[in-house]
C-alpha cells in the first residue's frame, strides 16, 4: 500500500470535522439521503448503452486514462482481430484488475479488455472486448451488450478506487515531510502550504477510517466486493499490475515529473494548466538558493518514500525542483478537482455500474439479452448515488483561482497575482479556441479536500 501518515495532526483531524465530517453528517441526515432514495425510486435498471456511447463514455474525460496502447499479452489476445485488419492504429482500456474482486458479495465481476481501433483526433471505434478469456465482437449480439457492461463496470470500479487515489495518497508523504522539515517561513513551505490542506485527514478516513466507502454495508457503499478486496484494487496504484512486472496500463507507481499523459482532449485540458503552474513554480523557487540545506534534506526524505522523487544530489539539477513542485500542486488541485467534477456530473450511475446482476458471458452463443432495467436493483443505484453526492461531488473549502501563498516580498506577492490572472487566462483561452472545459476554474480547490 502507498506510504501513508500513521497520526494526523489534531489540527488536521478539527479542519476535517468541521468542514467536511460536519457535512457528511448534514447530507446523511437532512439533504443527501433523500434526494437519493427519490432518485433509485424513479431510476429503474441501466440505461441502454449503443456502442457510439459506449467509446463516448471510455475514451474522454476521466475515463481516458485507461486508454493505452497494446502490450504483448493484448496482441496475442486480439490477434485474430488484429490480423483481419490492415488497420495500423490500435490501443485498449484494460480493466483486468476487476479480477482481484473474484468472489464478490453483490452480483458479478470480470476482467475485460477493450481493443479500440484509434481514428485520430482523439476518436475511438470498439473494435472487440474480451471477458476473460473470451473474446467479443459487435457481431456477437447478446454477448457484447454484457461484455460492454462488464467493461463499463470495470470503468467505474477501477476509476473511483484505483485511478483516480493516484491523485490522493501518495501527495501524503511530501504533505508530512513538508511540514516536519521546512520551517514555516520557508518559502518553498510557503508555496506548498495552500496545497497540502485537510488532505491527510481525508486520505486517512478514506484507507483506514472504520466507516470508509470500501467497506460494505453503508447506505453509501456502492461496491461489490468485500473490504480485503477493495484494498488489494486500491493497492495496485502503488504495486502495479501484475505486482512488479511492467506493464504499460498498470506500472508500479513512479513520481510524475511531467504533465499527464491522457489520449484525450481531457489530457489537453490538464496540460494547459499544467504549463501554466510550471511557469509560476520556475518564478519562485529561482529564488531559493541552491545550497540550501533544508530543501536537499526535504528531498533527500521524500526520494526515500516516492521513487523517482529527485534526491538530494538531484534536486537542484536543471529544473527539477520546478517540475516537482509543479506536479504536487497540479495533481492535488487541477487533477483531483476535474477528476471529481467529471465523474459526479458527467458520468452517468446508470451507464457506468458498479454492481451488475447478471451472468459473465462464455463460448457459449445460447446467452439471454440483457435486460438493462433488470442488470442493477434500485437498492444498488441508491448506494451509488449516495456515494456519488457525499464522496465524488466537490466541495471547495478554499480555491485555486483565489490562491493566497502569504508571500512577504512584493516581488513575490505580484508572482501570486500574476498567477491568478494567468489561470484565468487559461480558461479564457481554451473557451476562445472552443475546447470542453472539463471544470471552472472558480470549482478547483487548493488541495484534496473531499
Amino acid at each position: 500500500m502507498t506510504p501513508g501518515v500513521a497520526h494526523v495532526p489534531w489540527s488536521d483531524q478539527f479542519d476535517w470535522n468541521w468542514h467536511v465530517g460536519a457535512r457528511y453528517i448534514r447530507q446523511l441526515l437532512l439533504t443527501a439521503t433523500p434526494a437519493a432514495a427519490l432518485w433509485a425510486l424513479r431510476s429503474r435498471g441501466l440505461k441502454p448503452v449503443s456502442d457510439a456511447r459506449f467509446a463516448e463514455i471510455l475514451t474522454d474525460g476521466i475515463i481516458s486514462k485507461f486508454v493505452v496502447p497494446l502490450e504483448p499479452i493484448d496482441e496475442a489476445l486480439f490477434a485474430p482481430q488484429l490480423a483481419a485488419s490492415s488497420w495500423p492504429a490500435w490501443c485498449k482500456s484494460d480493466f483486468r484488475p476487476m479480477e482481484l474482486i473474484g468472489n464478490p458479495i453483490e452480483g458479478e465481476t470480470t476482467p475485460t479488455v477493450v481493443l479500440w481501433q484509434d481514428t485520430g483526433d482523439h476518436r475511438f471505434v470498439a473494435h472487440a472486448i474480451a471477458v476473460g478469456a473470451e473474446v467479443f465482437t459487435p457481431g456477437d449480439g447478446a454477448r457484447w451488450e454484457a461484455a460492454k457492461y462488464f467493461a463499463l463496470q470495470g470503468a467505474g470500479v477501477l476509476t473511483t478506487i484505483l485511478m483516480h487515489p493516484l491523485l490522493h495518497f501518495p501527495s501524503d508523504t511530501v504533505n508530512a515531510i513538508t511540514r516536519t522539515r521546512l520551517h514555516e517561513t520557508h518559502l518553498l513551505r510557503r508555496l506548498l502550504r495552500p496545497h497540502l490542506r485537510l488532505s491527510l485527514e481525508v486520505n486517512e478516513v478514506v484507507l483506514h477510517g472504520t466507516a470508509t466507502v470500501l467497506r460494505p454495508g453503508f447506505l453509501y457503499s456502492p461496491y461489490p466486493g468485500k473490504l480485503p478486496e477493495h484494498r488489494r484494487v486500491v493497492s495496485v496504484l502503488w504495486q502495479g499490475y501484475p505486482a512488479g512486472a511492467p506493464s504499460a496500463a498498470y506500472p508500479a507507481y513512479r513520481f510524475p515529473m511531467s504533465k499527464p499523459v491522457v489520449r484525450s482532449g481531457y489530457g489537453e485540458f490538464l496540460g494547459r494548466y499544467w504549463d501554466v503552474i510550471y511557469d509560476f513554480v520556475t518564478q519562485v523557487v529561482t529564488q531559493i538558493d541552491t545550497d540550501d540545506s533544508d530543501v536537499r534534506w526535504w528531498a533527500h526524505h521524500i526520494s526515500r518514500w516516492l521513487p523517482d522523487f529527485p534526491d538530494e544530489t538531484q534536486i537542484f539539477v536543471g529544473d527539477n525542483l520546478a517540475r516537482a513542485v509543479t506536479s504536487v500542486i497540479h495533481t492535488v488541485s487541477v487533477a483531483h478537482t476535474a477528476d471529481h467534477w467529471i465523474y459526479h456530473y458527467d458520468v452517468d450511475p446508470r451507464e457506468v455500474p458498479f454492481r451488475l446482476r447478471m451472468a459473465v458471458p462464455g463460448s457459449s452463443s445460447d446467452y439471454p439479452a440483457p435486460d438493462p432495467a433488470r442488470l442493477v436493483t434500485r437498492w444498488d443505484n441508491l448506494n451509488y448515488r449516495m456515494c456519488s453526492d457525499l464522496f465524488f461531488k466537490p466541495f471547495t473549502v478554499a480555491g485555486l483561482a483565489s490562491v493566497d501563498y502569504g508571500f512577504e516580498p512584493t516581488a513575490l506577492q505580484q508572482l501570486n497575482v500574476d498567477f491568478r490572472a494567468a489561470l484565468a487566462g487559461v480558461e479564457r483561452t481554451m473557451k476562445q479556441e472552443g475546447r470542453k472545459i472539463y471544470i471552472a476554474l472558480d470549482d478547483i480547490a487548493t488541495s484534496v479536500q473531499f
